[in-house]
């Protein structure tokens, strides 16, 4: 069993646990249960290891305890329509006010993200808290 520190957390995007070994760059696994994702992670690091020494790369030594703190930011979930004059308007219910038009969904969603994604950051940086769900 490897001494590198394990970050184990849920991913609804990929619908599974994430095992991260931070210590190892990219190196990381997946699981159905907070078992099995740890337990790939030490397959992973092992063959990480191995292909390191291979390559006759540096092989990082465990640091010991990691000290991270996380906070999530929720999805956004952006609301989707299509105007009579056939551009799609893209809005994010909880930031009143961001919303954005495109010729295309795939255009109208990346631009309201990104419109939402600055509003978040300008509300993380003044210290106003986040909307809730």
């Amino acid at each position: 069993m490897s001494r590198h520190a394990i970050i184990l957390y849920w991913s609804d995007e990929d619908q599974s646990f994430i095992a991260e070994v931070p210590e190892l760059a990219r190196c990381m696994a997946d699981g159905a249960t907070r078992q099995e994702a740890p337990a790939n992670a030490e397959v992973v690091i092992a063959e990480w290891i191995e292909t390191a020494r291979e390559l006759g790369r540096a092989i990082p030594e465990p640091r010991g305890r990691l000290c991270r703190l996380t906070e999530q930011i929720e999805p956004i979930h952006v609301e989707m329509e299509r105007e009579n004059d056939g551009r799609m308007l893209a809005s994010v219910p909880l930031l009143p006010g961001v919303m954005a038009y495109g010729a295309t969904e795939e255009e109208a969603l990346r631009k309201a993200k990104a419109i939402a994604l600055q509003v978040l950051a300008d509300m993380i940086a003044s210290g106003e808290s986040q909307p809730a769900r």
